[in-house]
């Protein structure tokens, strides 16, 4: 809960992204631009910043301004890997440290306007794709749900459910090329805040998450899956918790990138809140 100009105001968490797709060669001179709309509900204030590119090997030149006052965020441009994080792997199981770059304080924009990311290649050979992901939280009007007194907490783990019995709990199996929908279903005698996201994945992927108890999005565009997890060592610590309510189900949509069977593990951590009242 934060009071400003006089309004008591909580934080969704939110994830906003934007992909740049097979980027012409360059000099990291000629830049494209590439709008990421926030939506009319809510302000958004971001905090962190992640990237994954198709190849390590690329340097791309970034700018970032404010469309609803024309303000730039850097001076000129700069390499988006001296202002963005990756998920470095943590071994050959698919588990990644998740490492975002964090900015020194939030940054809130406008709802119903634009962030122009200006993007240049400047490798003469390798053509990447970016996908670029801002983690914050929509700004809500009022106290916090999870703020009301006479909850009990205890911490609490919600995993995926296998799709194939012969996999490992907690995991599911993709198809090549293909996209599977699974749910997570939060139980009825409490209430669920989110405070970390992990998991693992043996390919690339695309997730969308939608709470459908609250007909709400986590993002406003498929995620990259290496932008949206971490390890136990080196968590998604969310920008702001997210907060679902008893009985409700997480509708995740998961794309998988590659040519190959995707093995997924995907983990909401956080406390279960027990009403006492």
């Amino acid at each position: 809960m934060r009071i400003e100009d006089g309004q008591v105001n909580w934080y969704e968490y939110f994830v906003y992204s934007i992909t740049f797709s097979t980027m012409a060669v360059g000099t990291g001179v000629t830049f494209i631009d590439g709008e990421m709309r926030i939506d009319s509900d809510a302000d958004f204030q971001f905090l962190k910043t992640l990237y994954h590119s198709t190849n390590d090997l690329a340097d791309v030149k970034v700018k970032y301004k404010d469309d609803s006052s024309g303000r730039y965020l850097i001076k000129s441009a700069t390499s988006l890997r001296s202002i963005g994080g990756r998920s470095l792997s943590l071994d050959n199981s698919g588990s990644y440290d998740f490492r975002p770059y964090v900015w020194p304080i939030p940054y809130n924009i406008r709802r119903a306007t634009t962030l122009t990311i200006q993007a240049a290649n400047s490798h003469a050979i390798i053509t990447p794709t970016i996908y670029l992901s801002f983690h914050g939280g929509k700004v809500r009007e009022g106290i916090a749900p999870w703020k009301r007194p006479g909850y009990k907490k205890i911490p609490y783990v919600y995993t995926l459910s296998r799709n194939i019995n012969t996999l490992p709990e907690g995991t599911v199996q993709i198809a090549a090329n293909q996209t599977l929908s699974v749910n997570i279903s939060t139980d009825k005698d409490s209430d669920f805040l989110v405070n970390k996201i992990t998991g693992s994945a043996t390919g690339n992927a695309l997730v969308t998450i939608q709470d459908m108890g609250r007909d709400r999005q986590w993002m406003n565009t498929p995620t990259h899956i290496r932008n949206l997890i971490g390890s136990g060592a080196f968590p998604n610590v969310l920008a702001t918790p997210r907060f679902i309510n008893r009985g409700s189900v997480m509708s995740l949509s998961i794309q998988n990138l590659t040519a190959a069977v995707n093995n997924i593990e995907f983990n909401l951590i956080g406390q279960k809140l027990f009403n006492m009242r």
